[in-house]
């Protein structure tokens, strides 16, 4: 089971796929010089109308092999979706309802993600609903036959009790099958918790919830909202809204027992303050090679509209945690980031905001590393939306396809209820005539008069 995306494979493409170092790269092989390359250019695949249809998404995609898109719709009581694209000859994409929630005993309101195992299972939580009702995790499992009907089935109900409440995020998967997630409500002090479940070892036996760590509203933060990531070690990275010693949210590390039913230990890796550090991290993080922490926050920064930071591991056990604002915005280029972010090979980080941007709908942005130690981070505006048929208020992460497409949902615009956009970016070259892109493994025409074509090297570090 997996809580990372495969990338969309596209029937006829001529890209080639290699992992380099713990990316995944992709070299075009296309015949287009540089100068020739198109500019950025966002499609609509498809509006949502409400109603049973559906509407108002808030969690990001996820992709099979057969590049099909798959997320869960808000509106009244929510859906689990899927997006088929079209045949080679073209039209439309075809949407799909596999579920749509009741609220008891199913659920209500998914915000999250999905995450899908090796079968096509769909797993996710819905921050309402449930026989409590607080919230649920639940997988919708795939018909046995060519045409039938998905099965949800609730794996566990929460009760806003010591057991936590109202997750409202993706989850985390280890190899066992255990999940793992944060719930913002509930807990030994109403302040949220971290949360396992692991599943039964005789078919059709019951899920058990353990929680790993109950957050007590003080230093150690208050209300776990982003999604979770693991290191080597099996120790958890989140972030918490609010709460620390700076009353802003925290990123915390949880830290597994040495011995069998042991405690698991919480660690405050950062708070922040508002300004210029950032406040309120609703989101989860991605991280590199080295260890070092990215993420977003919706408010603070130096103008109150929401950064994006870094934050580096000390170089000394014990050592303190170092924070760095990459990037603080204004509003014209963009206000409020809910998602996640992704990076690519060189470096950058793609992302949404919620607000701002030319039409203050949102935007698509870029974060460009600086050429040299110390520099600044280049924001680029990829797309602003204008809250028409391109959709509004972006609130999730994106994913990409191996040409460089990116694709993420929109939570209003379109028809009124949102969308899911498809935005093509031109191919980029860059690197050393005649020098492949990763230890000579790949070479095209292209590399050999421009250098390795640098292209759709995206999503979340690839363990």
């Amino acid at each position: 089971m997996h809580s990372f995306l495969r990338p969309l494979l596209l029937t006829g493409s001529s890209d080639w796929i290699m992992r380099c170092g713990s990316y995944l790269l992709v070299v075009m092989a296309c015949d287009l010089p540089p100068a020739l390359a198109q500019a950025q250019t966002l499609t609509t695949l498809y509006s949502f109308s409400g109603g049973s249809d559906g509407g108002h998404p808030y969690g990001s995609l996820i992709a099979d092999g057969s590049g099909a898109l798959y997320s869960t719709t808000f509106e009244d009581l929510g859906t689990v979706f899927k997006l088929t694209p079209p045949p080679p000859t073209g039209g439309p994409w075809t949407k799909s309802v596999l579920h749509s929630f009741t609220g008891n005993p199913d659920g209500q309101a998914p915000f999250s993600a999905l995450i899908a195992d090796a079968s096509g299972t769909l797993y996710g939580t819905t921050p309402g609903g449930g026989t409590t009702p607080a919230g649920t995790v639940y997988k919708v499992t795939p018909p046995t036959t060519t045409g039938g009907a998905w099965t949800e089935t609730v794996l566990y109900s929460f009760t806003n009790g010591s057991d936590g409440g109202q997750p409202p995020a993706a989850l985390t998967a280890d190899p066992s099958g255990a999940l793992y997630g944060p719930a913002p409500y509930g807990g030994a002090s109403g302040n949220g918790v971290v949360f396992k479940l692991t599943p039964p070892t005789a078919t059709g036996g019951a899920w058990t919830e353990t929680v790993l760590y109950s957050f007590s509203g003080g230093t150690d933060g208050t209300s776990p909202n982003g999604s979770l990531i693991a290191d080597a070690s099996g120790a958890l990275y989140g972030t918490t809204t609010s709460g620390g010693t700076g009353s802003s949210g925290t990123v915390f590390k949880l830290t597994p027992p040495t011995t069998t039913g042991g405690a698991w230990t919480e660690t405050v890796l950062y708070t922040f303050t508002g300004s210029p550090d950032g406040a309120s991290p609703f989101v989860g993080l991605i991280a590199d090679a080295s260890g070092a922490l990215y993420g977003a926050t919706y408010n603070g920064g130096t103008s109150g509209n929401g950064t994006v930071f870094k934050l580096t591991p000390p170089t000394t056990t014990g050592g303190a945690w170092t924070e760095t604002v990459l990037y603080s915005f204004s509003g014209s280029d963009g206000a409020n980031p809910r998602g996640s972010l992704i990076a690519d090979a060189e470096g950058a980080h793609y992302g949404t905001t919620f607000l701002g941007g030319a039409g203050s709908s949102g935007t698509v942005f870029k974060l460009t590393p600086p050429a040299t130690t110390g520099g600044a981070w280049t924001e680029t505006v990829l797309y602003s939306f204008t809250g028409g048929s391109d959709g509004a208020n972006p609130p999730a992460a994106l994913i990409a396809d191996t040409s460089g497409a990116l694709y993420g949902t929109t939570n209003s615009g379109g028809g009124g209820y949102g969308t899911v956009f498809k935005l093509t970016l031109p191919a980029r070259f860059t690197g050393v005539p005649g020098k492949a892109n990763c230890h000579g493994q790949s070479i095209s025409v292209l590399a050999k008069t421009y250098g390795g074509v640098a292209a759709a090297r995206y999503g979340a570090w690839i363990r």
